[in-house]
């Protein structure tokens, strides 16, 4: 599973961006994941990064489709600087051959700038597997917004917006991600995910309401 958003390009299983939100050493700062899981009320938390993802998706004219199997799927930009693209046709194909697949992507003026895809539903719930979001539409990029949560400044970005479409766009009540970078793992548990395993801090869980 590949997760991208590098700090909102590279929030994956691979997690090899380390871009804005870096891990604690000495000389800087302390990543988001861990203040956002330090930030006293966390459900409060979460409706503000939910709000405040909403409002950058208005704000940015964004369109966030859930294709169905019939539909036709975009195709990528060669030169957006997607890294996963190799994964994108085989999950339109899947959708169209009637696979309980979801593909969600986020388009602005036409042009798809970021795509997640979720695995077909198995008793355990829904995995989501692939998020990316081009280069030029990263929070590395200038494309973002923030908020102040508890006087913590937390930005948001496209991958939020992405991932809280693939959140309220899969038909399952209990979603699982492996999100191996502290960016992957900030974007996941600022829109309500948590941990699900106490000996891999990867692996996350999301309960639907």
């Amino acid at each position: 599973m590949n997760h991208q958003t590098d700090d909102d390009s590279d929030f994956s299983r691979a997690g090899d961006d380390m871009a804005d939100d870096l891990e604690t050493h000495s000389h800087v700062p302390t990543s988001s994941e861990i203040r956002f899981d330090s930030l006293p009320d966390r459900e409060g938390a979460v409706h503000a990064i939910v709000a405040a993802t909403r409002a950058l998706g208005n704000s940015n004219g964004v369109l966030v489709n859930v294709p169905a199997a019939s539909d036709t799927v975009p195709d990528l930009k060669r030169d957006a600087g997607f890294r996963y693209t190799d994964q994108y046709q085989p999950f339109i194909d899947a959708l169209h051959n009637g696979e309980a697949v979801t593909i969600v992507i986020v388009q602005k003026d036409g042009d798809v700038i970021a795509f997640g895809l979720g695995e077909v539903p198995s008793k355990h719930g829904v995995e989501i597997m692939t998020t990316d979001v081009e280069e030029a539409s990263r929070r590395s990029a200038g494309v973002k917004s923030s908020i102040d949560i508890s006087n913590e400044p937390f930005e948001i970005g496209i991958g939020h917006v992405l991932v809280l479409g693939l959140i309220e766009s899969i038909d399952a009540s209990v979603l699982h991600t492996n999100a191996t970078s502290p960016q992957a793992r900030y974007i996941f548990k600022s829109l309500g995910f948590v941990s699900s395993d106490e000996d891999n801090s990867c692996l996350l869980r999301l309960q639907k309401k």
